[in-house]
């Protein structure tokens, strides 16, 4: 059944009468069917449930019929690359292990206390409950933990992790020549002339430069560049500029066509 609209009455429209458009007219919407009021209740956007009806529900006087307007909150869940997370997990090992030798060999006989090792403990990113006897242990093949007294440990690298060191440090210095032209040729191609440490240190591996770069070739070379602050960081900035390794790959490839 439709609902019906009532309006009242009009007076007739004279010239002599007063004109029903300056009175107010009365409105009234009756209807056969019972309708409740759609109140919406106040939520955050996104937030709670947003309920339709009053409280005993819409279009009916029944709370079954209640509807209840929720957003869906979908869990999403990351997918587990095992082989990445290894691989990962791996690297985290392998850099605390380099720093934990790049102290160690800081010292005159290559021989330190695990006492004086706590003081690094910030910088190796390790917590306070952790033993740094356990963490030693846990690498026989490179560190070895030497008693002195009752009280007092020390630990070295085994006689195999030092012939490693020695075999890497002569390598890194055949190869250093090669590293610093690598160094240079990537500052020259800036455009300030200068390159954040942080931003070389992701392509680290890629240039072969060592784990401590920072502390050895880059302060090695003041000819060639020099480290200077910035209000981003620390940064490699060029200072001498050589016209011979401002020649792309492709230059030298047509010269040597030419040549031939």
């Amino acid at each position: 059944m439709e609902p019906k609209l009532l309006l009242s009455a009009h007076k007739p429209l004279f010239v002599s009468c007063n004109s029903p458009f300056n009175e107010k007219p009365y409105l009234s919407v009756k209807s056969h069917m019972p309708m409740s009021t759609i109140r919406a209740a106040r939520s955050q956007f996104m937030g709670e449930g947003l309920i339709l009806g009053n409280k005993y529900g819409f279009w009916s006087g029944s709370r079954k019929n209640r509807v209840v307007v929720e957003p869906v909150r979908a869990a999403v869940k990351r997918r587990k690359e095992l082989t990445f997370d290894n691989v990962v997990q791996r690297d985290k090992k392998l850099k605390l292990v380099l720093n934990i030798r790049k102290i160690l060999v800081s010292q005159p006989d290559r021989m330190m206390s695990l006492r004086g090792l706590g003081k690094y403990r910030r910088d190796l990113g390790l917590k306070k409950r952790r033993r740094f006897i356990a963490l030693l242990r846990k690498y026989p093949g490179v560190f070895e933990i030497v008693e002195e007294g009752a009280y007092s440990l020390r630990f070295k690298m085994t006689s195999e992790a030092e012939r490693l060191y020695l075999e890497e440090m002569r390598i890194r210095n055949e190869l250093e020549d090669l590293l610093v032209v690598k160094l240079r040729k990537l500052v020259m191609m800036s455009i300030d002339k200068r390159i954040l440490l942080e931003k070389i240190s992701h392509l680290r591996t890629d240039l072969g430069l060592p784990l401590e770069f920072r502390d050895t070739i880059c302060q090695r070379y003041p000819q060639y560049f020099r480290v200077v602050p910035t209000p981003r960081g620390p940064a490699l900035e060029l200072t001498h500029w050589d016209p011979e390794l401002a020649v792309s790959a492709a230059e030298l490839s047509e010269e040597d066509n030419r040549a031939r």
